[in-house]
C-alpha cells in the first residue's frame, strides 16, 4: 500500500515539471517582439500627435498674424484728399540690411468733435472723454473744419492733448471733426523669423516662426507696387498680403518636428475722410 502511494506521488511529480531552457528563450523572444511592436506603435502615435499639434499651432499663428495685419491695413485709410499740411503717408515700406522689412501703417479711428474748451487761445486740444485718447502719444490727430484738413502729431496726453507743433494760433476751432490716428509699425527680421508689431512706439506683439511676409499694394491707376512712396501711399486701394509660417520643435533624444502653414488675403482700405 505504501509503495503504491509513493509510486503515484513520483508519477505526479514527474508530470509537474518546469519549462525547458529552449521554451523559456522562445517565450522571451516572443515577448520582446510584441514589446517592440507595441513601443513602435506608441511612438508613431506620439509622433503623429505632436505633428498634428504643431501644424495646428502653425495654422493658428498664420491666422492670428493675418488678422492683425488685415485689420491694420483696412483701418489705415483716412485718405485726406485736400490739405496744406505735410501728412504722413497711409502706409510706407522700408527695406534695409539692418531691418529686412518694415511696414508702417497709420490707422484711423475714434471720430468725434472738439469740446467748448477748445475755443480758447491755447496750443492744445481739450476734448470730452480724454481717456479715449490714452496711449496715443507720438500718434497723430487729424481734424477738418470748414473744408480745411490738418494733421498734428501728439506729444503728450494728460487732461488735454498736446502737439509737437500747432500751425494754428488759436488752436482747433469749436465743432471741428477729429480723427485720432495710431502709428503702427510692423518690423520683420528674416534672420530670426520674428515679426514685431508696435503701436505709437510700444510693442504689442512679438510673433515667432514667420518664414515669409509679402505685401503688394494696388494703386488707383491699377498698378501694383511692393514698396510705395509717400505719393503712392495716398493712392492705395487695397493690399494683397501673404504670410508663411514655419515652426520647429525639438524633443528628447534629438528628434526635430517641423510644420508649415501659409495664408493669403486681400485687405481693402476703408476711407474715413474724403
Amino acid at each position: 500500500m505504501m509503495r503504491d502511494k509513493q509510486r503515484k506521488h513520483l508519477q505526479l511529480f514527474q508530470r509537474i515539471r518546469g519549462f525547458t531552457l529552449v521554451e523559456t528563450m522562445v517565450a522571451l523572444a516572443v515577448f520582446a517582439i510584441v514589446a517592440i511592436v507595441a513601443i513602435s506603435m506608441i511612438d508613431n502615435v506620439t509622433q503623429d500627435s505632436r505633428l498634428v499639434e504643431l501644424r495646428s499651432q502653425a495654422n493658428e499663428t498664420a491666422r492670428d498674424t493675418m488678422m492683425l495685419l488685415y485689420q491694420d491695413i483696412q483701418n489705415a485709410g483716412y485718405q485726406i484728399k485736400s490739405s496744406a499740411a505735410a501728412l504722413p503717408p497711409i502706409i510706407s515700406v522700408v527695406n534695409n540690411p539692418s531691418v529686412p522689412y518694415e511696414l508702417e501703417i497709420y490707422c484711423s479711428h475714434r471720430v468725434g468733435h472738439t469740446s467748448a474748451e477748445s475755443a480758447k487761445e491755447d496750443k492744445y486740444l481739450a476734448v470730452e472723454n480724454i481717456e479715449n485718447y490714452e496711449g496715443m502719444e507720438n500718434g497723430y490727430l487729424i481734424y477738418t473744419f470748414e473744408g480745411e484738413t490738418q494733421a498734428l502729431q501728439i506729444t503728450n496726453i494728460s487732461s488735454v492733448i498736446h502737439f509737437s507743433a500747432d500751425p494754428l494760433i488759436i488752436g482747433l476751432p469749436l465743432g471741428a471733426l477729429i480723427v485720432a490716428v495710431d502709428q503702427i509699425v510692423y518690423t520683420y527680421d528674416d534672420d530670426t523669423g520674428v515679426l514685431t508689431r508696435s503701436v505709437n512706439g510700444t510693442t504689442t506683439h512679438n510673433i515667432s516662426g514667420i518664414e515669409s511676409l509679402d505685401v503688394d499694394f494696388a494703386l488707383d491707376d491699377g498698378t501694383t507696387v511692393a514698396n510705395p512712396t509717400a505719393a503712392q501711399a495716398a493712392q492705395i486701394r487695397y493690399a494683397d498680403c501673404e504670410i508663411g509660417v514655419r515652426l520647429e520643435r525639438r524633443v528628447p533624444h534629438g528628434r526635430v518636428y517641423n510644420a508649415s502653414a501659409s495664408l493669403s488675403q486681400r485687405a481693402a482700405i476703408v476711407s474715413v475722410i474724403k
